[in-house]
């Protein structure tokens, strides 16, 4: 993602097919797609990116190198991802209570969650054959197993 604040599903302004790249995708990422949030994504303190659909967001989402303490708005919404999540100290979430969540939906093992000490709301895995681990301690409101295997 690339640019300013906005909406994750406005794919003409924000999702380059390369970093700080200029050549836009025209669909919001599906869960064939790693989302990666760098230097380039947040050019300037107090950007939003607004979650607003229902569905999901993409396969390994890494918020990792994101800088200028951007924000996740959930908007309240359940989402999933299809793969591993990394989040940043430097990063806020908001919006996201227990009437949303995150669903987790991988079908293969070796998926990690680093929450770096955000709480996701109620946080679901259900995937078949799928698998995650933490890495590091996790605050949420609740946790729901229907498929799959977690290490915590």
């Amino acid at each position: 993602m690339v640019g300013v604040s906005g909406n994750w599903s406005d794919t003409s302004n924000h999702w380059a097919t390369t970093t700080g790249g200029a050549t836009f995708y025209s669909a919001k990422p599906t869960a064939l797609d790693n989302v990666v949030f760098d230097s380039n994504s947040f050019p300037a303190t107090g950007q939003t990116v607004t979650v607003d659909f229902e569905g999901t967001l993409g396969k390994n989402i890494d918020w990792s190198s994101a800088t200028n303490t951007p924000t996740l708005n959930v908007n309240q919404k359940k989402i999933s991802i299809a793969g591993s999540l990394t989040l940043t100290n430097a990063m806020v979430i908001t919006g996201n209570n227990i009437n949303g969540g995150t669903v987790f939906t991988s079908t293969t093992t070796s998926n990690t969650i680093t929450t770096a000490g955000k709480n996701l709301g109620r946080i679901w895995f259900d995937g078949a054959g799928g698998e995650w681990s933490f890495t590091d301690n996790v605050l949420c409101d609740e946790v729901l197993i229907s498929q799959g295997i977690l290490n915590t």
